[in-house]
């Protein structure tokens, strides 16, 4: 086995926080983690996972809660794209205060432009720059295995909503055309949000737009 997933849906909008691991080294990431939950920490206690990264998508709270918990129980470096990073200051958490969330903040330890090549263990996991839901959203490609987290930006039947600070229907769809229907039509697209999809699968829903909904 050279790479497994398990997904673990967090937190009261229902975030998907992956665990993404290289069976051969041992070494994994945790992808946005919604916040600190125990099923995941076991998860990754009973493997004896070496985490070495934190990747976050997008900077919204339910994405990234629960960074600072993660960090500190197993030392990995958080990655966010430098774009989002006011979305991460105590001025930019109006909505997760609104809802009753405690949010901790959190060190982050590589600011993200696009294009950087993160290596967890044997996967390799390049940095797209896909803004439009928020102007730091990004996705993480590993081409070997044919697959995408795609965050908030699209998801199975739906793509990331562009009512909040930063977001741009116009940015959003032009990062979807340029950067993601312009991989392999297999690839697996593990969203924020819900059920897997293909970019397939994905541009059929994209095609019909006026019927999809968003996040």
């Amino acid at each position: 086995m050279s790479m497994a997933i398990e997904r673990f849906v967090v937190g009261p909008l229902a975030t998907n926080t992956y665990v993404v691991h290289d069976g051969k080294s041992g070494r994994g990431a945790v992808v946005d983690p919604a916040f600190f939950d125990e099923r995941m920490a076991t998860f990754i206690r009973r493997r004896a996972l070496t985490v070495t990264h934190i990747l976050l998508t997008h900077g919204h709270f339910d994405h990234v809660s629960g960074a600072a918990a993660v960090k500190k129980e197993f030392g990995a470096a958080i990655c966010l794209h430098a774009a989002d990073a006011a979305l991460c200051r105590p001025d930019g958490r109006g909505r997760a205060h609104q809802l009753g969330v405690s949010f901790e903040a959190f060190p982050v330890d590589a600011y993200l432009k696009g294009g950087e090549h993160l290596a967890v263990g044997t996967l390799d996991f390049v940095v797209i720059h896909t803004p439009g839901h928020t102007r730091g959203s990004v996705c993480f490609y590993e081409k070997s295995h044919g697959l995408l987290f795609s965050g908030d930006t699209i998801f199975q039947g739906g793509y990331g909503r562009t009512d909040l600070p930063g977001g741009s229907t116009a940015q959003l769809f032009g990062s979807i055309q340029k950067n993601i229907f312009s991989l392999p039509r297999k690839t697996v697209l593990y969203p924020g949000h819900g059920e897997t999809t293909s970019v397939g699968e994905a541009s059929a829903y994209y095609r019909e737009s006026a019927g999809v909904s968003s996040w």
